[in-house]
């Protein structure tokens, strides 16, 4: 699988992925299919860069909204995160752009150097907000 994003970089950008890139891109993929994303905008990004990934995306992007539920591209990518453990970094670009800032990490570590698996993540998260016992109409 590893070749196949590759290839996908290396179309866009001309210059050989770090892996950082192909890990944001394994992550893309499994979230949107990286076909689905805008060409203009992946051929700007620094698939190179041994840090971090930066894209920044239309509003409205590819195949849907940044929602919780019924269009659950939030959700998917909050997960997919956590499953890929890499940090993402929502920011408002332009007004009418979205700027996504990818930031590997691994298991163990210090805050800034971690990232939890989701299970973990609802863990801590049920232990600082239990569970409503009512639902809402």
């Amino acid at each position: 699988m590893t070749d196949l994003y590759e290839s996908h970089l290396k179309y866009w950008t001309k210059v050989p992925p770090s892996e950082v890139g192909l890990r944001v891109a394994a992550l893309l993929d499994e979230w949107q299919g990286l076909h689905h994303f805008d060409e203009r905008a992946m051929k700007k990004v620094d698939w190179s860069n041994p840090l971090y990934v930066m894209l920044t995306l239309d509003h409205g992007m590819s195949s849907g909204q940044l929602s919780t539920y019924d269009f659950s591209g939030l959700t998917a990518l909050v997960f997919l995160a956590h499953d890929h453990c890499i940090r993402v970094d929502i920011q408002p670009c332009n007004g009418t752009h979205v700027k996504l800032m990818f930031h590997p990490r691994g298991r163990i570590g210090s805050t800034p150097l971690r990232h939890p698996c989701l299970e973990a993540a609802v863990e801590d998260w049920r232990k600082r907000h239990p569970a409503r016992k009512e639902e809402t109409p």
